[in-house]
C-alpha cells in the first residue's frame, strides 16, 4: 500500500468490482480514455485478476486510488507497458466523475510517479492527454512531467478527431525536483 495525505494506492480486491464496472460504463469518465465500449462485469472481473498476474509479472502495476477519509475506491492508476530491459513505463489513469478537479488524480499521479522511480527503479515514465482533456494536461505537467510531442489526429471521439499530447519525465529530473 502506498500512502499519501489524501489517498492511498492499493491492490485491486475482487470487492471493487461493483465500483469498477460502474466507472468503467459512465461514458462521461470514458470518453477521456483509449477504450470506450461497455464492459460486462465478467470483464472488469477478469481486468481486476488480470493486475494481479501482470504485477507478479512485473510488467504492469494498476492499482486501486482510495480516498482515506472515505475508504472508498476513487480511481485507478497504472504503469502500464513496463519495459525493464529499458527502465520505462507509461502512466495512465481514471478518476470517478465526481472526484474530478480537486486535487486527488494529481496527488495519486505524484505517489505513482515516485513509486515507478524509486521502488521500481524506472529511469523514464511516459503519458499522454487528449487534446479536449485539459485537466489532465494541467496534472501531469504540475509534476514534472514535460511535452514532448503530440500526435495530430489520433483519436476519433463523438464525431471528430483529436490530438494526443505526449508529455514525459526521467528519474534525474525527479530525483532533482525531490531535492
Amino acid at each position: 500500500m502506498i500512502e499519501g495525505k489524501r489517498v492511498k494506492l492499493r491492490g485491486f480486491e475482487l470487492d471493487d468490482l461493483d465500483e469498477v464496472h460502474r466507472a468503467m460504463n459512465n461514458p462521461n469518465m470514458t470518453r477521456y480514455l483509449r477504450v470506450m465500449k461497455p464492459f460486462s462485469k465478467e470483464d472488469e472481473e477478469e481486468w481486476i485478476k488480470n493486475t494481479w498476474k501482470r504485477r507478479k509479472e512485473g510488467t504492469h502495476y494498476a492499482f486501486a486510488i482510495e480516498d482515506k477519509e472515505k475508504g472508498e475506491l476513487i480511481g485507478s492508476i497504472s504503469l502500464m507497458n513496463v519495459e525493464q530491459e529499458n527502465k520505462r513505463a507509461e502512466l495512465g489513469i481514471w478518476i470517478k466523475e465526481e472526484y474530478w478537479g480537486k486535487g486527488y488524480g494529481t496527488e495519486a499521479e505524484k505517489l505513482m510517479t515516485k513509486y515507478g522511480f524509486e521502488e521500481l527503479n524506472l529511469n523514464s515514465i511516459h503519458a499522454r492527454a487528449y487534446s479536449f482533456n485539459e485537466r489532465s494536461q494541467r496534472a501531469i505537467k504540475s509534476i514534472g512531467f514535460k511535452e514532448n510531442g503530440k500526435q495530430r489526429a489520433a483519436l476519433y471521439r463523438h464525431g471528430d478527431y483529436h490530438d494526443a499530447y505526449y508529455y514525459d519525465m526521467l528519474k534525474e529530473e525527479w530525483e532533482k525536483k525531490q531535492s
